[in-house]
């Protein structure tokens, strides 16, 4: 997986955007993100879109004009192993 999108789980995570009533746009997300780490919004949204596929993600749409995403358990979980000693 991309650094950049494991950005965009950590910051849904740190940000507490885990279900519809607490999601975000495309473009708040890139909004939020410091300067020097943001990309085109082309580029976010494949990211996104990467992110959907593999169920980290969900979205729903706003009002019928953009689609507000969160993070799921399953991105969660996997932004969790990350920081999981395995050694034990």
């Amino acid at each position: 997986m991309k650094i950049f999108c494991i950005k965009l789980l950590q910051y849904l995570i740190k940000e507490n955007l885990d279900a519809p009533i607490r999601s975000i746009t495309i473009t708040d997300l890139r909004k939020a993100l410091p300067e020097q780490e943001r990309k085109a919004y082309s580029t976010t949204w494949r990211h996104v879109q990467r992110l959907l596929q593999n169920g980290y993600v969900e979205s729903q749409l706003e009002d019928g004009i953009s689609d507000l995403y969160f993070i799921t358990e399953k991105g969660r979980k996997f932004c969790e192993s990350l920081y999981t000693n395995n050694y034990e």
